[in-house]
């Protein structure tokens, strides 16, 4: 997946990384981006919405 990521200049994104070590590997990779509890807990439900400014149906 990353050699296809790359061939089209996709950034490679990476979810769910919790340590620092599965970081670490992630960078040796080349990995652009980062997601999970390491770099940030999740937000309050509805958070995401209200901040692009949409109603919270």
């Amino acid at each position: 997946m990353q050699r296809a990521a790359r061939s089209i200049d996709l950034p490679l994104i990476a979810e769910r990384v919790e340590t620092e070590g599965e970081l670490g590997v992630l960078r040796e990779m080349g990995i652009q981006g980062v997601q999970g509890q390491l770099v940030g807990a999740p937000g309050p439900q509805g958070f995401a919405r209200q901040a692009c400014g949409l109603n919270s149906e």
